[in-house]
């Protein structure tokens, strides 16, 4: 069953930028008495104005004029005379997982499945839903795909009327366990045969799929598998209680995470850490512990166990 959820809550438009530092940079704090009660340390020779160069006939007291404008830099243009008005909040400012008793669920579900949902997928003008091991192809989301069979294969079906498309066998040595796209072109598949396989895929009328290189690094099945458009960074997770990183640019591998209790069942990449974040899914009861935390060029990075 898929429901819309309505939430309650006010965000406040505050961007961590206060009316201080607006008037030290560009208003009234760039001069005068003003300045010197802020403690203004700013070179005054880096304000527009504050110097004529060309009025220098020294060519000594010239060039050490320019040097330190070059070194301290230039302050902006002064843009304000007054002070700048304090940003009005409201007092109660709230989050969403301060809120989580706030949502509501509508009376009619948008959609009723008999089995249960494992993934949904946002396209231009619905909801879809996948069901058992079964995921969208990015782009106009207009077939999926399908894995899990004992040949290790996959199979292509088209989103209206379940159409067959294609069929491409013994990708793996055991069955996909997981899979994921990065793109509408570029498929990773994991495996109980331990691998980590990244493909190059075609879909029209036809399927066709392209080995690119098949990633050897867990002892056990792969059990997850995510990724980072941002980054082009595969996090894959295994029976064998580690997750491993991999760069999909050079299809490389990039570090390892040991030392979970167990097997690793769900990964998850942020492009943007928040620690709200965490505490949301700590509070949810979704998470247990995170077992590690990574920055790979500014992307976190965490693998996580459910609790049970």
């Amino acid at each position: 069953m898929i429901m819309s959820v309505n939430i309650f809550m006010v965000y406040p438009c505050c961007f961590g930028i206060d009316e201080e530092w607006i008037d030290l940079i560009f208003g009234y704090k760039q001069r005068g008495e003003a300045a010197i009660k802020a403690t203004n340390v700013f070179h005054y020779l880096s304000y527009q104005g504050s110097i004529d160069l060309e009025k220098i006939s020294d060519p000594v007291e010239r060039l050490a004029s320019i040097n330190i404008i070059h070194n301290f830099g230039q302050t902006p243009k002064q843009l304000f005379t007054k002070p700048h008005p304090k940003r009005k909040l409201d007092s109660q400012t709230t989050h969403f997982e301060d809120r989580i008793s706030d949502l509501r669920q509508p009376p009619t579900p948008m959609q009723i499945h008999t089995e249960p949902i494992t993934s949904l997928f946002l396209a231009s003008d619905r909801i879809l839903a996948g069901i058992g091991n079964k995921i969208f192809i990015p782009g106009k989301a207009e077939n999926y795909l399908e894995w899990g069979f004992s040949d290790g294969s996959v199979r292509v079906f088209s989103v209206e009327g379940d159409r067959f498309i294609g069929l491409a066998e013994n990708l793996h040595s055991l069955p996909i366990t997981c899979a994921v796209f990065a793109d509408e072109n570029i498929l990773i598949t994991g495996s109980e045969d331990t691998t980590v396989c990244v493909w190059q895929v075609r879909t029209g009328k036809t399927f066709d799929i392209q080995l690119k290189e098949c990633l050897r690094g867990h002892s056990e099945r792969v059990t997850t598998l995510a990724f980072s458009k941002s980054f082009s960074v595969i996090v894959s997770g295994s029976d064998d209680g580690t997750a491993i990183v991999w760069d999909l640019n050079r299809l490389k591998y990039v570090r390892q995470l040991q030392g979970h209790v167990g097997p690793v069942e769900v990964s998850s990449q942020r492009e943007l850490a928040d620690n709200r974040w965490w505490q949301l899914m700590m509070r949810l009861g979704i998470l247990r512990h995170v077992l590690d935390q990574i920055c790979i060029g500014g992307l976190s990075t965490g693998i996580y166990t459910p609790n049970k």
